[in-house]
Parts: C-alpha cells; structure tokens; sequence
C-alpha cells in the first residue's frame, strides 16, 4: 500500500512539473511573437472609411471592404474631416 501511494504521489508531481513546463515555454513564445511584431511603412496612398478611434498621431479606420487600418499621420490637421470619415 505504501508503495502504492508513493509511486501515486511521484506520478502526480511529475505530472505538474511538465504541465508547469509546458506553460512556462507557452508563455515564453507568445511573448517572443508579441515582441516582434513590427508596423511597416508603406508608400503614401489614399484610404478612405469609417475612423473607430483617434489617439495620439494613430488613427484606425475601416475601409469599405471591411477590413481595419492603423494609421499614423504626421499632422492629423491636414486630414479632411466630413461626419467620421476622413478623406
């Protein structure tokens, strides 16, 4: 019975440290993957679409395709404003 309970207890902290591990090296790459995620500029273009939200110098929008833009202006005074959207 001794035996028993002690191979029992050695299975099960075996367990928890893998399983500890596992979301230690998980954590570690979403982290990694977190880190390197960089904006790229891009050639100068004409975007227009509904603005979500304003902050700072960025500024997201979504375009008539539905799909969501960050963007960053030098000077958000040269954007022409009518209503949200921005031309």
């Amino acid at each position: 019975m001794r035996r028993l309970l002690l191979s029992t207890l050695i299975a099960a902290g075996l367990t928890l440290i893998g399983i500890y591990a596992f979301a230690a090296i998980s954590h570690y790459n979403n982290a990694i993957k977190k880190q390197s995620t960089k904006l790229v500029a891009q050639d100068q273009s004409k975007i227009q679409g509904l603005v979500l939200y304003i902050k700072g110098v960025y500024l997201k929008l979504k375009d008539q395709a539905g799909k969501s833009h960050l963007i960053q202006a030098d000077d958000l005074r040269l954007l022409k404003e009518s209503g949200s959207v921005i031309m």
